[in-house]
């Protein structure tokens, strides 16, 4: 079992995105993001939608709080 491990996106939703394009390409079974979601940047919000509401086919990302 695989597991992809993030944290510090701090709201970069293209980072974010890019991380998970890459993470199709991987043998990763679950995807946990340990926190710092969420900086001081616009796309905040629409990352944090896009957590929410995963594409089809996409990882449900496991978010840890703390």
């Amino acid at each position: 079992m695989y597991w992809a491990i993030a944290s510090g996106i701090e709201g970069n939703l293209a980072a974010y995105e890019a991380v998970v394009a890459d993470l199709e390409k991987q043998d990763v079974d679950e995807f946990f993001i340990i926190g710092d979601v969420v900086g001081p940047v616009p796309e905040s919000e629409a990352l944090v939608d896009r957590l929410r509401h995963p594409k089809p086919n996409e990882y449900i990302s496991a978010i840890c709080q703390g």
